[in-house]
């Protein structure tokens, strides 16, 4: 059951092993948790309900977290972009701030996520 006014977050990821982490994670830290394995559903649900906050994988197949996480940004939605590849990352012009490597401490995120809400 979720608790009344809980802030709601979207996690997006290709790997249904970080959907499942984040999920029990986040619902023991008594959030709302949504999940989409691919843009094109993250972007529905995001039609469809309001967000606090969307935490994507920077590089999943076909259109991008990162293109995600553009478009989240204009809709006033808070953004947390984790990326397996830093190369990448640094490669886009990313500074370290600005993402959260994978594999990575649940407490960070949980800090990362405290902090933009």
């Amino acid at each position: 059951m979720d608790p009344a006014g809980a802030k709601h977050i979207l996690v997006v990821d290709d790997d249904p092993l970080i959907l499942e982490l984040l999920e029990r994670a986040l619902g023991a830290a008594n959030f709302r948790v949504s999940k989409a394995r691919r843009v094109s559903v993250a972007r529905d649900l995001m039609c469809r309900h309001e967000f606090d906050l969307v935490i994507t994988d920077a590089r999943i197949p076909g259109e991008t977290g990162l293109e995600l996480a553009v478009s989240a940004r204009q809709r006033g939605i808070a953004v947390i972009l984790m990326t397996g590849d830093t190369e990448w990352a640094d490669e886009h012009g990313m500074l370290p701030d600005q993402y959260l490597a994978k594999p990575f401490d649940l407490a960070e995120l949980m800090s990362r996520l405290r902090a933009l809400l």
